[in-house]
């Protein structure tokens, strides 16, 4: 049943009459070459009107010990929702958020569903923009069982994650 609905959910997304596209990556992934883990984020998100902006990130995650041969693959899709009256804060939630672990550690071979929330705010100019966020990891405490198993298999995944995603942005919009 997910997946007919991520099927669904993705088809629309090409049918839908969007604002701009925006393809980024997230800033905060490339300290992770300098430490134990690696971790690396990128996200497109299509602006479907003014408020409301559809977000489908990719991130891979890898344990740099030797004793831990560990690889996570997260997709997910999120719908943020800009508030009118404050510019660029928005408050983002998952809609689908599976992880796939990899490797001879790997504690189990089925993906683990995740929730999201976050809030944030995005500075936007002529071609790209820059996406500051704060987001809650389980925030809903649905799938706890899951981010329990991820966090003893990946340090990084942390239950709050600090977001700087820096955008080149595509706009649909004609010129009047």
């Amino acid at each position: 049943m997910k997946k007919i609905l991520l099927a669904f959910i993705i088809s629309q997304l090409f049918t839908l009459s969007a604002i701009s596209l925006s393809l980024g990556v997230d800033l905060m992934s490339f300290d992770s070459f300098y430490f134990k883990n690696l971790s690396l984020k990128g996200a497109a998100s299509l602006r479907v009107n003014d408020s409301i902006r559809l977000v489908l990130t990719a991130s891979y995650h890898k344990s740099k010990d030797i004793d831990n041969q560990l690889q996570a693959f997260d997709i997910g899709l999120s719908a943020a929702y800009n508030i009118p009256s404050c510019y660029g804060l928005y408050i983002k939630a998952t809609l689908l958020n599976p992880v796939f672990l990899t490797g001879y550690d790997a504690p189990t071979s089925e993906p683990l569903f995740l929730t999201s929330l976050a809030v944030g705010y995005e500075f936007t100019f002529p071609f790209f923009s820059l996406d500051l966020s704060l987001g809650l990891l389980d925030a809903f405490k649905a799938s706890e069982g899951a981010y329990q198993i991820l966090r003893s298999a990946l340090k990084q995944y942390s239950e709050y994650r600090f977001s700087v995603l820096t955008s080149v942005r595509f706009d649909f919009r004609k010129k009047e």
